[in-house]
């Protein structure tokens, strides 16, 4: 006798939508049964940009157990992808992956108060989630009244970078915004929203004088306008 087998791939048992925010992660669980009176092992197959779970996966005789898999994106995207647990034995039971990563929303930073005629800072930690080294650079909506510090900004794979945002008040008691911005061209934005409100000028920075005895010194303190409008 002659028999002839046509075999077609199973279809997915089901589709599944992950969404998460770039450099962020979000977790799924899958159920799988072994209706076998013996363990079998599963090897799991990712397709997909940024899908982490083990590569195998076992269970023991009759035993129901869930898979993690997570979804941490790097860059903002939209694509298919699958996961499949494959097993001589059984075969292969697959899911089909709706994958969405989208850009974060800006962090709100702390609300900076400063006297007009001085400046204040807050540092900000930027993570560079990947194993090659990444170079940012700052962009500032108000740059009347914010600077980001430094510019540009070098941080080592797996690292947190520092930066700081520096406030100049031009007004007093009146809310100053701004958006920053640090970018990057792979792995795109890292965007804080801040707001600084001035105050009324106050004690400035000590300027010291030096001078041996019996000499007579001066020094000079330098006097920035902050307002729009002259003052006298």
């Amino acid at each position: 006798y002659t028999i002839e087998v046509f075999a077609e791939a199973p279809t997915c048992e089901d589709t599944l939508d992950l969404k998460a925010f770039v450099r962020k992660a979000v977790a799924v669980e899958i159920g799988l049964q072994n209706p076998l009176d013996e363990p079998i092992e599963f090897e799991v197959k990712l397709t997909g940009q940024g899908l982490l779970g083990d590569p195998i996966f076992v269970l023991a005789a009759q035993e129901s157990g869930t898979y993690e898999l997570l979804f941490s994106p790097l860059v903002p995207a939209h694509e298919i992808g699958s996961i499949v647990f494959a097993n001589q034995h059984v075969g292969e039971v697959w899911y089909e992956l709706k994958l969405t990563a989208e850009s974060p929303p800006p962090e709100q930073l702390d609300d900076m108060v400063c006297c007009v005629g001085l400046r204040s800072r807050q540092k900000i930690q930027l993570e560079n989630p990947t194993g090659q080294q990444i170079q940012l650079k700052s962009d500032v909506s108000n740059k009347l009244n914010f600077r980001a510090i430094p510019n540009q900004l070098t941080i080592p794979p797996y690292s947190v970078g520092i930066a700081e945002v520096e406030y100049t008040p031009s007004s007093i008691n009146q809310p100053q915004k701004s958006l920053i911005v640090y970018k990057n061209l792979k792995l795109g934005t890292w965007k804080f929203t801040v707001q600084g409100r001035g105050s009324p000028p106050s004690v400035m920075d000590d300027v010291e004088v030096f001078s041996p005895m019996g000499v007579r010194a001066s020094a000079t303190f330098s006097f920035r306008n902050p307002f729009s409008e002259a003052i006298s």
